[in-house]
């Protein structure tokens, strides 16, 4: 990977951000690809209350998540950075 940023640094200007706006574009058309895939066009618009509930739970699992990492991070700089822990 390195070599290859290497021999991009030694291509002239133009190619460079030939090289920059292709990768731009294309991951733009990839997010938005994996954004329309999840649009409903079909329904009646209307959701139920049980509905909207399902559809938030993966929001709920990635606030746990966070949640977890947060307080295990936490926990983890408060023993590397405790009294205890620096004594010589």
């Amino acid at each position: 990977m390195f070599d290859y940023i290497e021999q991009l640094r030694k291509k002239p200007i133009m190619a460079r951000r030939r090289l920059a706006i292709l990768l731009a574009v294309g991951l733009t058309a990839v997010i938005i690809v994996i954004w329309v895939s999840t649009l409903d066009f079909g329904g009646t618009g209307a959701q139920d209350t049980q509905t909207v509930s399902t559809d938030l739970a993966p929001f709920e699992e990635i606030k746990t998540s966070f949640s977890v990492f947060y307080d295990s991070v936490k926990t983890m700089a408060e023993g590397l950075f405790s009294p205890a822990a620096t004594s010589t």
